[in-house]
């Protein structure tokens, strides 16, 4: 696969850490960071090769739906003003997704 799924996460994570209201975090945001923090490892086995059980391709698909157009990243990145970055990210991921899709390990 060529676009690194998890390059991407991580700079969608830097995001999420930036989102507060009054100088709190953004309890929407910690939520989603805990998703994506449970998602990493099986992200990590299907982008190296090593995994393809269902519990990585389940976590591919929740990553579809995270970065839905109107899903809960695009939501946050639409209310923190980072809605130009996100376009770029998911762009990426939705390409990496649909490869990871197609192709079984």
């Amino acid at each position: 696969m060529t676009t690194k799924i998890l390059s991407i996460v991580s700079e969608v994570q830097r995001f999420l850490q930036g989102c507060a209201f009054n100088g709190a975090l953004d309890p929407y945001a910690r939520v989603l960071l805990e998703e994506i923090d449970d998602l990493l490892p099986l992200l990590e086995r299907r982008e190296s090769g090593r995994g393809s059980s269902s519990k990585e391709h389940e976590a591919v698909n929740t990553l579809k739906i995270l970065f839905a157009p109107t899903g809960p990243l695009q939501e946050m990145a639409l209310d923190h003003g980072w809605a130009e970055a996100y376009m770029k990210l998911a762009k990426k991921a939705g390409a990496w997704i649909e490869e990871a899709r197609r192709v079984r390990v």
